[in-house]
Protein backbone atom coordinates (compact mmCIF):
# COMPACT_ATOMS: atom_id res chain seq x y z
CA UNK A 1 0.00 0.00 0.00
CA UNK A 2 2.55 2.62 0.88
CA UNK A 3 6.13 2.32 -0.19
CA UNK A 4 9.56 2.36 2.25
CA UNK A 5 10.43 6.01 1.85
CA UNK A 6 7.26 7.53 1.29
CA UNK A 7 6.03 10.57 4.02
CA UNK A 8 2.93 10.04 4.99
CA UNK A 9 0.27 12.62 7.11
CA UNK A 10 -1.55 11.34 10.00
CA UNK A 11 -4.05 12.64 12.23
CA UNK A 12 -4.70 11.17 15.89
CA UNK A 13 -7.97 10.20 16.22
CA UNK A 14 -6.98 11.01 20.13
CA UNK A 15 -5.80 14.35 20.20
CA UNK A 16 -7.05 15.20 16.59
CA UNK A 17 -3.38 16.28 15.47
CA UNK A 18 -2.25 16.05 12.39
CA UNK A 19 2.20 14.85 11.95
CA UNK A 20 4.17 13.69 9.67
CA UNK A 21 6.03 9.89 9.35
CA UNK A 22 8.13 8.08 7.12
CA UNK A 23 7.32 4.59 6.19
CA UNK A 24 11.27 2.75 7.08
CA UNK A 25 10.21 -0.69 6.45
CA UNK A 26 7.28 -2.77 4.89
CA UNK A 27 6.53 -6.35 5.90
CA UNK A 28 4.26 -8.58 3.95
CA UNK A 29 3.25 -11.87 5.00
CA UNK A 30 1.19 -14.78 3.32
CA UNK A 31 0.03 -17.49 4.27
CA UNK A 32 -3.11 -20.22 4.14
CA UNK A 33 -5.19 -17.61 5.38
CA UNK A 34 -3.63 -14.88 3.09
CA UNK A 35 -1.55 -11.88 2.90
CA UNK A 36 -0.81 -9.17 5.06
CA UNK A 37 1.27 -6.20 5.03
CA UNK A 38 2.52 -4.05 7.89
CA UNK A 39 4.42 -0.91 7.74
CA UNK A 40 6.64 0.38 10.01
CA UNK A 41 7.17 3.82 10.44
CA UNK A 42 9.45 6.72 12.23
CA UNK A 43 7.64 9.22 14.49
CA UNK A 44 8.95 12.62 13.87
CA UNK A 45 10.08 13.04 17.64
CA UNK A 46 13.33 13.39 17.78
CA UNK A 47 13.94 9.89 18.92
CA UNK A 48 13.32 7.70 16.41
CA UNK A 49 10.84 6.01 17.57
CA UNK A 50 9.60 3.57 15.59
CA UNK A 51 5.69 2.00 15.31
CA UNK A 52 3.94 -0.32 13.36
CA UNK A 53 1.16 2.44 11.32
CA UNK A 54 -1.33 -0.56 11.43
CA UNK A 55 -1.23 -0.49 15.29
CA UNK A 56 -1.96 2.92 16.03
CA UNK A 57 -4.83 4.60 15.76
CA UNK A 58 -4.65 7.16 13.26
CA UNK A 59 -6.17 8.27 10.10
CA UNK A 60 -3.58 8.45 7.48
CA UNK A 61 -3.18 10.75 4.13
CA UNK A 62 -0.72 10.10 1.54
CA UNK A 63 -0.54 14.01 1.38
CA UNK A 64 -0.93 16.52 2.94
CA UNK A 65 -3.44 18.50 1.29
CA UNK A 66 -5.55 14.94 1.54
CA UNK A 67 -4.91 15.62 5.77
CA UNK A 68 -6.27 19.51 5.05
CA UNK A 69 -9.22 18.18 3.41
CA UNK A 70 -10.70 15.46 5.88
CA UNK A 71 -9.67 17.87 8.81
CA UNK A 72 -11.89 20.83 7.34
CA UNK A 73 -14.60 17.83 6.40
CA UNK A 74 -14.58 16.86 9.89
CA UNK A 75 -14.62 20.20 11.15
CA UNK A 76 -18.06 21.46 9.16
CA UNK A 77 -19.32 18.65 9.95
CA UNK A 78 -18.91 19.22 13.86
CA UNK A 79 -20.22 22.96 13.33
CA UNK A 80 -23.06 21.43 11.19
CA UNK A 81 -24.07 19.17 14.02
CA UNK A 82 -23.76 22.17 17.06
CA UNK A 83 -25.70 24.31 14.66
CA UNK A 84 -28.32 21.53 14.91
CA UNK A 85 -28.43 20.65 18.39
CA UNK A 86 -28.88 24.63 19.31
CA UNK A 87 -31.62 25.13 17.03
CA UNK A 88 -33.25 21.34 18.68
CA UNK A 89 -32.34 23.34 22.35
CA UNK A 90 -33.99 27.02 21.07
CA UNK A 91 -36.82 25.37 19.87
CA UNK A 92 -37.30 22.85 22.99
CA UNK A 93 -37.24 25.77 25.64
CA UNK A 94 -38.05 28.84 23.68
CA UNK A 95 -40.87 30.34 21.48
CA UNK A 96 -40.64 28.02 18.25
CA UNK A 97 -41.59 31.24 16.21
CA UNK A 98 -38.43 33.34 17.78
CA UNK A 99 -36.49 30.12 16.18
CA UNK A 100 -35.20 30.95 12.09
CA UNK A 101 -35.20 28.02 10.16
CA UNK A 102 -35.08 28.65 6.34
CA UNK A 103 -34.58 25.64 3.62
CA UNK A 104 -31.03 26.13 3.05
CA UNK A 105 -30.50 25.27 6.58
CA UNK A 106 -30.26 22.01 5.78
CA UNK A 107 -26.35 21.51 4.76
CA UNK A 108 -25.04 24.64 5.21
CA UNK A 109 -23.57 24.16 1.97
CA UNK A 110 -21.15 21.54 3.05
CA UNK A 111 -22.83 18.50 1.72
CA UNK A 112 -22.57 16.54 5.01
CA UNK A 113 -25.28 14.99 7.05
CA UNK A 114 -25.18 13.77 10.78
CA UNK A 115 -26.74 10.56 12.28
CA UNK A 116 -26.32 9.24 15.67
CA UNK A 117 -25.05 5.40 16.02
CA UNK A 118 -24.91 4.10 19.68
CA UNK A 119 -24.49 6.98 21.55
CA UNK A 120 -21.49 7.95 19.39
CA UNK A 121 -21.84 11.13 17.14
CA UNK A 122 -21.07 10.55 13.45
CA UNK A 123 -21.62 12.22 10.30
CA UNK A 124 -22.17 10.58 6.73
CA UNK A 125 -19.08 12.36 4.55
CA UNK A 126 -20.20 13.36 0.93
CA UNK A 127 -18.40 9.95 -0.11
CA UNK A 128 -20.26 7.52 1.95
CA UNK A 129 -17.81 7.61 4.80
CA UNK A 130 -18.98 7.66 8.36
CA UNK A 131 -17.10 10.30 10.65
CA UNK A 132 -17.20 10.16 14.27
CA UNK A 133 -16.92 13.55 16.46
CA UNK A 134 -16.61 14.27 19.84
CA UNK A 135 -19.67 16.61 21.43
CA UNK A 136 -20.35 18.70 23.99
CA UNK A 137 -23.48 19.06 25.57
CA UNK A 138 -25.32 22.54 25.39
CA UNK A 139 -27.45 21.53 28.40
Amino acid sequence: MYEVGQILFVISKKGNKVFPVQVIEKTTKRTLKGETCTHSIMLPNGNETVAILEDIDVDVFSTHNEAYESMMRNAQSAIQQMIQRAKEVASNYFNRNHVEDTEDDNDYGMGVSPSTVEDNQYVVLEDGRKARIKMSSLE
